[in-house]
């Protein structure tokens, strides 16, 4: 069962509050716009064969999802968020994976939803598209969408050339629209699908190890 939260955004009454300050940045930004036709849910459970996990954000509307994952500074392992994005993407539990640091949120919010709403546009109705388009920098607002993995711009020359300047988001994708080649998640699910008789600790662990060998000199 879901309701309306001021007419704005659909919500599932089952979700539980946000774990995440950053997620829940994201949220006050959506709730500005008119997104009746959007279900947002909180802390999303995705469960796989070698664990369940939870999602930051996901924007849905009709059969097609989103994920966004808010990365805070205190614990991020690339390699570890891709193999879990792998997973959940492999899995067929939402289409597409947004990760935007905390720091791009906190700074440029603006540009991380436009971006979204460029490579994603059945997300946010014409109206929120067009409002984006005017909140976002000028490099955002250029910017055309392509087959990228990773969204890295310098978006505020007075900021440069420290880090806060820059946006670093990833985007990865089972959809064909601006997928890239030889998408390096799905050989990573393959590789999963190999070895289902263990934990995805396990997992990381092994092709972690698998990793570190074939990089010894």
């Amino acid at each position: 069962m879901r309701f309306n939260v001021s007419s704005k955004l659909k919500f599932s009454h089952t979700d539980p509050p946000s774990e995440s300050p950053i997620a829940t940045a994201i949220e006050h930004q959506l709730l500005k716009h008119n997104l009746t036709d959007t279900i947002f849910r909180r802390e999303y459970t995705a469960p796989t064969e070698w664990a369940n996990f939870r999602i930051d954000i996901v924007l849905s509307v009709g059969e097609r999802r989103i994920g966004i994952e808010c990365d805070g500074a205190d614990f991020h392992d690339e390699f570890r968020d891709e193999l879990r994005d792998s997973l959940i993407l492999g899995s067929g539990l939402v289409d597409t994976i947004w990760r935007l640091p905390g720091a791009d949120i906190h700074n440029h919010v603006h540009d991380c939803l436009c971006l979204i709403a460029l490579y994603d546009r059945f997300i946010f109705d014409e109206r929120t598209r067009a409002v984006f388009m005017k909140q976002c920098s000028e490099i955002v607002r250029a910017h055309i969408p392509g087959p990228h993995e990773r969204i890295l711009m310098a978006v505020d020359s007075e900021r440069m050339p420290a880090r806060s300047g820059y946006i670093d988001l990833r985007r990865r994708t089972r959809t064909k629209t601006y997928s890239p080649i030889g998408q390096h998640w799905r050989y990573l699910f393959e590789y999963a699908q190999g070895h289902r008789d263990i934990s995805f600790s396990e997992l990381y662990a092994m092709r972690l190890e698998e990793l570190q060998q074939a990089n010894k000199p």
